[in-house]
């Protein structure tokens, strides 16, 4: 459950590259860019480092009803201080932040590519960013859906089918 939960909330990562201050500022809401590397939506996603704030988590359960709670409260401080930055190339650079789960980790990997699609709606990135990804659930990526942007918040939404049908949607934020 540790590793389904510590997937789920890296899902949405996001990082930094360098940007002029005085750069015009991009339309978040100018979705019609092909590059996903030079839209309005990326600009600002590769403008800095993100780190989750919250996580809700919506479960189907076997019975017909649902689960919903915060899973970022049930994180560790070693995965939630972790910062994520989506750098204009088109990678994922993931920094362990303050305190590591395992010292031997390096502070800083880079991991997996991620990419915008359906007119910069929709963010794509691969399960290998994730800390605890795990081949017993198979996933291999996310394809989550950016329910609004800002140069200070990101928050997507995305389901992960999981084992005998069942699903789990994710509501999640970060901040800067």
């Amino acid at each position: 459950m540790r590793k389904l939960l510590l997937i789920a909330l890296s899902a949405t990562i996001l990082l930094s590259a360098c940007s002029k201050k005085d750069d015009p500022q991009p339309d978040p809401n100018n979705n019609n860019n092909s590059n996903n590397n030079n839209s309005a939506r990326a600009a600002i996603l590769t403008k800095g480092s993100w780190k989750i704030t919250s996580s809700i988590r919506e479960n189907e359960l076997s019975d017909g009803g649902t689960d919903t709670r915060d899973v970022a409260k049930f994180m560790d401080d070693c995965v939630i201080d972790n910062l994520y930055t989506l750098q204009k190339a088109g990678t994922v650079l993931v920094d362990e932040g303050a305190t590591k789960c395992d010292e031997a980790d390096a502070q800083q990997r880079t991991q997996g590519k991620w990419t915008l699609s359906d007119g910069d709606k929709k963010l794509k990135i691969p399960a290998p960013v994730w800390p605890a990804a795990s081949t017993d659930i198979n996933i291999h990526e996310v394809n989550a859906e950016i329910v609004s942007i800002d140069d200070n918040r990101l928050e997507i939404t995305y389901t992960l089918d999981f084992f005998y049908g069942l699903k789990a949607t994710y509501h999640t934020v970060y901040s800067r």
